[in-house]
């Protein structure tokens, strides 16, 4: 939404009078409250809880219990980040990554689907808890990225943490990177340190 100020927010419609986004578990007009279901993920050293609003994509928007966007994918800054005067950020996917819902190393969309719970995606950046970090944005540029056949042979998948210990991965052979080409409106409503896996 552009403000009359030339603020620019991010407002997604999460309710009409007639329905409410698949993540709305419960809706109470009279007090002016909603309680949305929220996903885990990473970025850095910190843990993140956000809530996917829309995607520009079927698929995503369904897996996500968001809304399809499909202007979306006009957010400039496809494949950058928002480092690179992009509106756009970072989201990496595993979708291979270990499965099993006690298993510390589970992550992964495969493991979402499996396991019913948060694929614990790689954000980029992360907001600080000023609001002011320049890099963030709820605009997220979708990758998915797969462990590779020999490094599932040799048990060596790990549940990643960060963007930069995924680049290591991917530059070093053990992972493969692909751009989705895929935006999803995702707000970070909460951000930990890292302690809280």
């Amino acid at each position: 939404v552009l403000l009359d100020n030339g603020t620019v927010i991010n407002a997604p419609i999460i309710a009409s009078e007639h329905e409410a986004l698949d993540r709305v578990v419960r809706l109470d007009p009279g007090s002016g409250t909603v309680r949305i279901r929220m996903s885990r993920g990473y970025a850095g050293d910190h843990t993140v809880w956000y809530t996917s609003t829309e995607a520009s994509d079927p698929a995503v928007a369904a897996m996500e219990r968001a809304t399809l966007a499909p202007s979306l994918r006009w957010a400039p800054g496809e494949g950058s980040s928002a480092t690179d005067g992009s509106a756009r950020t970072g989201i990496l996917a595993v979708t291979n990554g270990e499965t099993g819902a006690d298993n510390p190393e589970r992550q992964g969309l495969r493991s979402a689907l499996l396991d019913d719970r948060a694929p614990l995606n790689i954000l980029e950046h992360a907001p600080d808890p000023s609001g002011k970090n320049p890099v963030y944005s709820p605009a997220w540029d979708l990758s998915l990225a797969r462990w590779t056949s020999a490094t599932i042979a040799a048990n060596q998948r790990q549940k990643i943490f960060s963007w930069g210990e995924a680049q290591a991965l991917i530059s070093a052979g053990a992972m493969v990177r692909t751009l989705a080409r895929v935006v999803i409106n995702c707000p970070v409503i909460a951000v930990y340190p890292r302690r809280h896996q």
